[in-house]
């Protein structure tokens, strides 16, 4: 049985699945049962006797637990709202509607007025579409519900924040890698740590992973077995997380938040993927 992400997020174990541990002397990350033994040899440099490592840290796995919290609340306060709108036109009109055929009509509406603008033109013409969408007797039943549908919005803060913890996660999982290449080519931790800082956007930190493997993250991440599109949808998410912290509140919505959690159920795989292949 497949979860749905809500399911998945709400799930206590969401977190714990996703962990992995690492070998402290190859770096070596497997999945727990090959290495949760620390008197079973590494399979890779076969060191036994010590503990080994949780991959990610702690501070990556508080952040996936706050990526699946806030994802939850945005889940539920949409069920909700989208409740709340069926109540509203079977109060105003008498008759109940799908939910999902009520907010279609909400978002045909409002993407009219988008692409026409305010006109008394452009309003009556609205009022037909609602009317036309919902069987409705007169342009009157349109007009009562007019303003439940236009002012519908399925966004909420719980969204913004997903996009945001998802992209800080994201950066924190490449500069841990980046810091941990530059230290299995012999740089100190600190100067790998103070060099990785000094990077200031997602190209300059691609230019130097290029620069220490010899592969661009593009061709890295496709040659990794999780799922297509890793990559653009990461920028997708980027994007959008930076031009709302640059003044647009209305840039992220329900998509670009599915986007994001969608990153974070394959992200921790990606990065031990890219250990294994880079730090081994």
């Amino acid at each position: 049985m497949t979860l749905t992400n809500r399911e998945l997020a709400k799930n206590l174990s969401f977190t714990v699945a996703a962990v992995f541990l690492a070998c402290p002397q190859c770096n070596y990350v497997a999945k727990s049962n090959e290495l949760t033994n620390p008197q079973v040899p590494c399979p890779k440099c076969g060191t036994m006797g010590v503990t080994r490592r949780i991959f990610p840290d702690l501070s990556s796995l508080k952040l996936l637990e706050m990526v699946g919290y806030f994802y939850v609340k945005a889940c539920d306060r949409i069920g909700d709202l989208q409740a709340e709108l069926v109540d509203v036109l079977r109060e105003k009109i008498g008759q109940t509607y799908d939910p999902q055929f009520a907010i279609e009509t909400a978002r045909e509406i409002q993407n009219f007025y988008q692409k026409h603008g305010e006109k008394q033109s452009e309003y009556d013409k609205m009022l037909e579409i609602i009317q036309e969408c919902l069987s409705l007797q007169s342009s009157e039943e349109a007009e009562r519900v007019f303003v439940p549908l236009f002012g519908y919005s399925d966004t909420f803060e719980e969204h913004k924040v997903v996009v945001i913890l998802t992209c800080t996660l994201l950066e924190k999982l490449f500069d841990d890698l980046l810091v941990l290449i530059h230290t299995c080519k012999g740089m100190n931790w600190s100067r790998a740590e103070k060099k990785v800082r000094q990077l200031q956007n997602f190209n300059k930190r691609c230019s130097a992973f290029e620069k220490a493997t010899n592969l661009s993250l593009e061709k890295a991440i496709g040659q990794c077995s999780i799922p297509p599109g890793f990559l653009p949808d990461w920028s997708d998410v980027r994007k959008a997380r930076n031009t709302f912290v640059h003044g647009s509140p209305y840039i992220i919505g329900v998509s670009t938040a599915e986007k994001a959690f969608n990153l974070t159920k394959n992200a921790f795989s990606l990065f031990a993927y890219l250990q294994n292949r880079f730090c081994v």
